[in-house]
């Protein structure tokens, strides 16, 4: 098997997991050399009107991209 193609099978695989009460989250890396995706969770963001704020950045940009997620909602 050519070298490059085995490599790029081989890669270690990074996985996310977050829960918080009754939501979650879970993400797998693919063959990137670096975990691009990324999400927010916040429960009952709203108090007394029970807003919850869920939110999947795919990391399409690049891992450049995701510290702007944290501007995209200000709690």
């Amino acid at each position: 098997v050519d070298s490059t193609i085995k490599s790029y099978f081989e890669q270690q695989t990074v996985v996310n997991q977050f829960q918080s009460g009754q939501s979650g989250a879970y993400s797998i890396q693919g063959r990137r050399h670096n975990m691009e995706d990324c999400f927010a969770i916040h429960n009952n963001i709203g108090h007394e009107l029970g807003i919850e704020y869920y939110a999947v950045f795919d990391g399409h940009g690049g891992p450049h991209y995701m510290p702007i997620r944290k501007y995209m909602i200000r709690l």
